[in-house]
């Protein structure tokens, strides 16, 4: 997969060269040191902050995952992670796409913080729609669809609604730190986070299933509420 994804930007950039050196302005093109100084300096956040923020963020994706491992067993592991793939495919799917959008008009808008709390309850109120059916009817839908031995996976997913469609919301207009040039802000956000979320971890490791993943799931839609509420007032600024 690495050799794969080396190879296929190489070739991309090949392709490129290749397309664009028939053009005069590729041909007399000349790097100005000055100029790329000068980025380098403007966006230093994005190496510094973003690239260990990305780290930390890769292991709260799959935190449940390590948790369950540790203290259940692989049978509920399994059931979370179905749980996890029906909650929140359907969602990236969907955010992939309105990042993109939301980060153009963002540039381009001067109604900014209007732009900014369209888009983040547009998808807070989408992720509801979307997800509803699963609020009251997650252990018959699962069971139907994937069949019984499933059932548990959508009591799971109930339970993970809260932190899905927060986290959904915030996720789409998040952007607006790197747009701000505050990607610390992500970053320090994100410790806590995972630190918050490990404490919640080890004081519940006793407790049934249900209870310790109600908690993280309240804590984590907090946590994605907080953080649209820090880009607000930010870009309100």
């Amino acid at each position: 997969m690495v050799i794969g994804e080396i190879l296929g930007q190489f070739f991309s950039l090949l392709y490129l060269v290749f397309r664009n050196n028939k053009s005069k302005t590729f041909k007399n093109y000349k790097i100005d040191r000055a100029i790329l100084k000068k980025e380098l300096k403007d966006n230093k956040n994005f190496p510094f902050f973003s690239m260990p923020m990305a780290f930390l963020n890769s292991i709260s994706v799959n935190l449940l995952v390590y948790v369950l491992t540790i203290f259940f067993n692989s049978s509920i592991v399994g059931l979370y992670t179905q749980a996890n793939k029906v909650i929140n495919y359907p969602l990236n799917f969907i955010s992939t796409s309105f990042t993109s959008v939301f980060y153009q008009k963002l540039t381009t808008t001067k109604s900014k913080v209007k732009l900014y709390l369209f888009s983040y309850f547009t998808s807070f109120f989408t992720a509801m729609f979307i997800l509803w059916p699963i609020i009251f009817w997650g252990k018959e839908l699962f069971s139907f669809v994937l069949g019984k031995e499933w059932a548990f996976s959508g009591e799971i997913a109930k339970i993970l609604i809260p932190i899905a469609v927060a986290g959904f919301a915030t996720r789409n207009v998040s952007v607006v730190f790197s747009y701000l040039k505050l990607q610390q802000i992500t970053l320090i956000w994100q410790i806590i986070f995972l630190t918050i979320a490990l404490g919640i971890f080890w004081f519940f490791k006793g407790e049934e299933l249900k209870i310790m993943l109600l908690y993280f799931s309240f804590f984590g839609a907090i946590m994605y509420i907080i953080l649209a509420l820090i880009g607000y007032l930010f870009l309100k600024r």
